[in-house]
């Protein structure tokens, strides 16, 4: 099963919502990739999922584009796709869903608040990846295993 997560930049929330389901269940093939991907992944990304236990080591913001070659049963979308872009391609049963997640790297006043920020982002996308586990896509992944 292929799962993507599709962001602005797949320097923050992709990042941590792959991350996330990563720790739910390793067997699932799952991907992060950004529309107009930035220089990397933000720094704040790297130290809020660090306070988790989970290192973001060698992972890197993706093009849309280098994924062209797959199909996706699942996109979970924390952007608006622009008209005429480049669009994941689906399995035939594939679901699209889209979460509008306020992102944290928008300008703070400071770096404190800004890292707030980033935690209270990383608990909102904890609780919708564990409720697309459980309620969609682990019953899904069983019937195939």
């Amino acid at each position: 099963m292929n799962i993507l997560f599709l962001g602005h930049t797949d320097s923050t929330l992709s990042q941590m919502a792959k991350t996330l389901l990563r720790r739910l269940d390793p067997r699932l093939n799952v991907f992060s990739a950004g529309i107009s991907p930035s220089f990397g992944i933000h720094p704040f990304t790297h130290k809020v999922m660090l306070e988790l236990g989970l290192p973001l080591f060698g992972q890197k913001a993706e093009t849309i584009d280098r994924l062209s070659g797959l199909e996706f049963d699942y996109v979970i979308s924390f952007s608006k796709l622009p008209p005429g872009g480049a669009r994941p391609k689906m399995t035939a049963t594939g679901r699209f869903t889209q979460f509008m997640v306020p992102e944290p790297a928008e300008p703070a006043k400071g770096q404190s608040s800004q890292l707030v920020r980033f935690r209270v982002v990383r608990k909102l996308l904890s609780e919708i990846v564990t409720r697309l586990y459980f309620g969609d896509l682990r019953p899904a992944w069983e019937q195939r295993v």
